[in-house]
């Protein structure tokens, strides 16, 4: 339930002054509210207290009410993981191969290097190209570009922010 709340303090102790109700309450059930624990332990663990970030929150709301409809649908958890990596910066660059500046193409495969990108592996084991590209235009047609990608998404959270054990995928076995 989204709430204003205002307080009080120098300290991190705050002195709690009013609290009002900003809208109606987000119902999840199911696998969805799997889906919002997992996206709440995320940003818990990587979110300084106090540290404001309005566009992150905005991409929060959207994914939530998306997991409202009762259907949890991978892309969603999928598409939120890429706007939060840039959100704090750590976006992906899936537009070309960091060595050479050529093109990602679907029928290649590529290596994962942090803070560079992704290049071309000749021995066509690593992210295939058509993932790649599916992450980049946000269109994803089926079940093992998604199993790709949470993949791919699940290794750079552990590389880049250090995000390993997530208590909610225990919840989702």
């Amino acid at each position: 339930m989204p709430l204003l709340i205002s307080y009080t303090g120098l300290h991190e102790l705050k002195i709690f002054m009013e609290a009002e109700i900003a809208r109606e309450p987000l119902l999840l059930h199911g696998k969805s509210l799997l889906a919002g624990f997992y996206l709440n332990e995320l940003l818990n663990q990587v979110l300084q207290k106090e540290d404001p970030n309005p566009n992150l929150y905005t991409i929060y709301e959207r994914t939530l009410l998306e997991l409202q409809s009762g259907e949890l649908r991978e892309e969603t958890l999928r598409l939120f993981e890429k706007k939060f990596l840039e959100e704090l910066g750590y976006g992906l660059q899936l537009k070309s191969d960091f060595l050479d500046g050529e093109e990602l193409l679907p029928e290649n495969f590529y290596r994962f290097y942090p803070e560079r990108g992704f290049t071309k592996n000749s021995e066509n084991t690593g992210f295939s190209g058509k993932s790649l590209i599916a992450l980049r235009n946000e269109i994803f047609e089926d079940k093992e570009i998604l199993r790709e990608i949470k993949h791919l998404m699940r290794f750079i959270l552990a590389l880049t922010l250090g995000i390993t054990q997530l208590h909610s995928r225990e919840l989702f076995k």
